[in-house]
């Protein structure tokens, strides 16, 4: 039988050894930030472990805000 290859980048590598031994029950929501640069940091803090982030580029997000 072939196994399909699935390739993981670096950041993918660090973000599974962060989550290694955490109950999905103890991950938060995640949060968002816009940065300085236009980009959108969309990340979660695990606590003891890190933050395990990942970026939008500028121009392809925008706020979506409730009506009031």
């Amino acid at each position: 039988m072939d196994e399909e290859r699935i390739e993981v980048s670096e950041g993918g590598r660090r973000a599974a050894a962060c989550l290694r031994g955490v109950n999905p029950a103890d991950i938060p929501d995640e949060r968002a930030r816009a940065l300085p640069s236009g980009e959108l940091e969309i990340y979660v803090e695990i606590h003891g472990k890190g933050r395990i982030s990942m970026k939008v580029p500028a121009g392809r997000w925008k706020w979506r805000l409730p009506p009031n």
